[in-house]
């Protein structure tokens, strides 16, 4: 992901641990600067910060939570303060907490919607209206399971300017999470020990 016009400077959201920090370290060997989001892991998120300026990249770690409206807008604005203008959103925090039939409620089911599928149209809406006229930013989001196309599609119709006038280019990456106890391994499923997310819980 090289174009021209795209500054490059990126926010990883779930960047303190697993999936979340390798992205984050990989978009900085790579050349950009990063805002690395966390949760509640503020000690691992400091470690990325400092795993970044090593490879030679600017970067800051802040925390927002995700499940909340008003903290999810503000979160493109103070990365914008903190670092400058943001190109790219890469959505890697979740919630993965396993139900089943006679476990699922509804309460569960909106924890989920929340952070995982709101949240990232909440970001792509405040990427779109901080991205100037004639430039380029884009919005990796990675979903897995049932979430995956709702996610896709919400994303994409969220609001109509972006698509027409495309200065903000959402696209879907697939990162499931399997249970080991729960899905074999001709399932579908990969397992969580095999996973590079390596656990099923909270966004941290």
């Amino acid at each position: 992901m090289k174009p021209n016009n795209i500054q490059r400077t990126a926010l990883v959201t779930g960047a303190a641990k697993r999936l979340g920090r390798a992205i984050a370290c990989g978009l900085a060997a790579d050349g950009w600067d990063i805002v690395v989001h966390y949760h509640s892991s503020e000690i691992e998120a400091l470690a990325t910060v400092d795993a970044i300026k090593a490879i030679g990249r600017e970067a800051v770690a802040l925390a927002c939570d995700l499940s909340n409206e008003t903290s999810t807008r503000k979160l493109i604005e103070q990365s914008v303060q903190a670092l400058g203008r943001i190109s790219c959103v890469v959505n890697s925090a979740s919630l993965f907490e396993y139900d089943d039939a006679e476990t699922f409620s509804i309460a569960t089911l909106n924890a989920h919607m929340h952070t995982n599928l709101a949240a990232p149209i909440l970001l792509a809406q405040a990427l779109y209206e901080t991205t100037p006229d004639g430039e380029q930013s884009v919005g990796p989001q990675l979903l897995g399971g049932h979430v995956q196309a709702v996610g896709e599609a919400a994303v994409h119709d969220m609001d109509p300017r972006a698509v027409g006038r495309e200065h903000v280019e959402p696209f879907v990456v697939g990162c499931g999470v399997a249970d080991a106890q729960h899905s074999g391994a001709g399932a579908g499923g990969r397992r969580v020990a095999n996973d590079p997310a390596a656990r099923l819980g909270s966004a941290e």
